[in-house]
């Protein structure tokens, strides 16, 4: 996932209504604060900060990732929207940390921390991914945003079409933001990672295997039976993105661990994407290689 990770704020313009014809709504909220949320509440002012910054130098790249599932709208949007359904299907994505989830309008807005162990060769990172989804049942799309160290972030647009005969196509439009060094290898691995799971999805809403959990969300306040130790709030990856290779692939390695407090790996090298990649193939069941998506600068 990705998610992933920090969020990009919407702003409504209100029309012009009378006081009389408007009254403002009150979100429905529960909150649970856990070991995780000073952490979201930290890394989510940075992200917030960013959104402001109009001098941005980070480099952008786009992907669209559709996908149809033989399967009616409702069933797919009610398990696919539902992020917790992605632990055990995601390659690295191990559990969800739910802070807050508010309803509006309509929206229900969850913010949340996702864990997960991203390998790199002789270790294991566990990484914090920072985000935030965005709910329109009524429309069938949801919208999610996420930060992470080293300065990442990913915007994901997710829509769901009935095709009319008995088939929904599910179109995942992600953005990453990324330092222009990192930007190739953030896209093309996080397009991998996601394709992962869409796959791993599609197989089990398919054989009947995914269950929707339902809304609103039931793992409110939820935390992990053996939460992690404090000192590895610095041991992010890269938003669940997959190691990549590259002409400066060593280099790429060896920066983002020094910046993250990690161990220095002078071995890394393309077989540690090879690795990864066996590695969602043996939980999809399929092989997945970046050439499966496109990305456009």
């Amino acid at each position: 996932m990705r998610f992933v990770m920090g969020c990009a704020l919407a702003v409504v313009a209100s029309a012009s209504i009378s006081p009389a014809a408007h009254a403002e709504s009150t979100p429905a909220c529960v909150e649970s604060v856990n070991g995780y949320t000073p952490e979201w509440q930290a890394s989510w002012s940075i992200y917030q900060a960013e959104q402001r910054n109009s001098s941005d130098s980070r480099s952008v790249t786009e992907a669209d990732l559709p996908i149809t599932i033989a399967a009616p709208r409702d069933e797919v949007w009610a398990v696919y929207s539902d992020i917790r359904n992605d632990i055990g299907r995601h390659p690295f994505l191990k559990d969800v940390v739910t802070h807050r989830s508010c309803e509006e309008d309509g929206v229900r807005v969850i913010d949340f921390t996702a864990l997960e162990d991203i390998p790199m060769g002789p270790v294991t990172f566990p990484g914090h991914t920072q985000a935030q989804q965005r709910i329109h049942a009524a429309e069938h799309y949801y919208t999610s945003d996420s930060w992470d160290v080293p300065d990442i972030t990913t915007h994901q647009r997710i829509t769901f079409t009935d095709n009319g005969d008995g088939t929904t196509t599910v179109d995942e439009r992600l953005t990453f933001l990324a330092d222009p060094a990192l930007i190739r290898f953030t896209a093309d691995n996080g397009t991998a990672s996601h394709r992962a799971y869409q796959l791993a999805l599609k197989r089990d809403i398919e054989n009947g295997r995914a269950v929707a959990a339902g809304h609103p969300r039931s793992d409110v306040g939820h935390e992990p039976s053996a939460p992690r130790p404090a000192t590895t709030v610095r041991q992010r990856g890269l938003g669940g993105a997959l190691w990549g290779q590259g002409p400066n692939a060593d280099e790429v390695a060896r920066s983002c661990l020094r910046g993250i407090g990690g161990p220095a790996v002078p071995d890394y090298n393309a077989t540690l994407h090879e690795s990864a990649l066996a590695q969602v193939a043996r939980s999809t069941g399929q092989a997945v290689s970046v050439a499966d998506v496109t990305t456009t600068a």
